[in-house]
């Protein structure tokens, strides 16, 4: 028992003097090393190592700078040796979910973005941190606040996690798109290729679709990639209520406005005061007046039942 943790000190302590001597190395006199506030940070290394470190800084390698709580002496490690890692975090969460029930995206993104901002330099790391920053992805987003996006994005440049970097260059498009941007968002969607629908990013990546294709005039493909949403998010009051707004446009666009009034009105019932039932009944104001009745009734091409009211949604 001694022996083997003899052996983990003596490996933990090689590994802290390899970092060391990379940092050094790196920086020479301070050159190179992005000095932050100190943050601390539970460690688990891949070796199987735990520690409980300070993180300070950078290198140009990208190397994390720390050094033990209470020490003065730094340290260097590769971002590839750590396993997970844990940051303190000051948010106060109930007012957070709060906020986002409300959908007052704009106050959540604020705190979102001071309890991270001290950890910006680490966004990259496997930790803790991460879902908040797929949470503060999502404010900004439903926010319009599009150009606040790719500064986040790059944060996570450096990550391994291919997870991360799918959803990074999904948010690229959104926020491309959000600006005006159709081609160069239309080159992000082509980067991810097809996305299974169980993928939990899969209604970002069909309502980006969706964008893109109605921007070409590509109606019937929007119409269906809009059905997806429905389809398989039809008990996700986040996204059904998107996926129904998405197939009134494309069936305003087609002229059947006597079927799209049909999906307004499930619309008004699932969740009458939605964003998404704002936008179709304002779009249902422009519809013309003296249309003719339909010559046979119109289904909307998606299998799901009328439902009975149910909790708002979100966004």
């Amino acid at each position: 028992m001694m022996m083997r943790r003899l052996c983990h000190l003596v490996a933990l302590g090689a590994l802290m003097i390899a970092g060391n001597a990379g940092a050094q190395s790196a920086s020479g006199v301070g050159v190179g090393v992005k000095t932050v506030e100190p943050v601390k940070a539970k460690l688990e290394l891949k070796s199987g190592g735990k520690k409980e470190m300070e993180f300070i800084g950078r290198d140009l390698r990208g190397w994390v700078i720390m050094r033990e709580v209470g020490k003065t002496m730094e340290i260097g490690m590769p971002a590839t040796e750590f396993k997970s890692i844990e940051m303190p975090v000051k948010l106060d969460k109930a007012a957070l979910n709060a906020a986002c029930e409300k959908r007052d995206y704009k106050t959540a993104a604020e705190m979102l973005e001071a309890a991270l901002k001290p950890a910006y330099p680490f966004m990259d790391l496997p930790s803790n941190l991460t879902p908040l920053l797929s949470q503060f992805l999502r404010c900004l987003y439903w926010d319009e606040q599009y150009a606040a996006i790719p500064p986040v994005v790059k944060l996570m440049s450096r990550s391994k996690d291919k997870d991360v970097q799918t959803e990074m260059t999904l948010f690229t498009c959104l926020a491309q798109l959000g600006m005006g941007n159709i081609t160069d968002a239309d080159v992000q969607l082509t980067k991810l290729g097809v996305m299974e629908e169980t993928n939990s990013l899969a209604p970002f990546y069909w309502y980006a679709r969706v964008q893109v294709l109605t921007e070409q005039k590509l109606w019937m493909p929007a119409h269906e990639t809009a059905a997806k949403i429905i389809a398989y998010r039809a008990r996700d009051l986040e996204w059904f209520p998107v996926g129904l707004y998405l197939t009134v446009r494309c069936y305003a666009q087609a002229e059947k406005y006597d079927v799209a009034d049909q999906i307004v009105d499930e619309l008004k019932t699932v969740c009458a005061k939605s964003r998404w039932t704002e936008l179709a009944l304002r779009l249902q104001e422009k519809f013309p007046k003296d249309r003719k009745p339909p010559e046979a009734p119109e289904t909307t091409g998606v299998a799901y039942q009328p439902k009975a009211k149910q909790k708002e949604s979100k966004p």
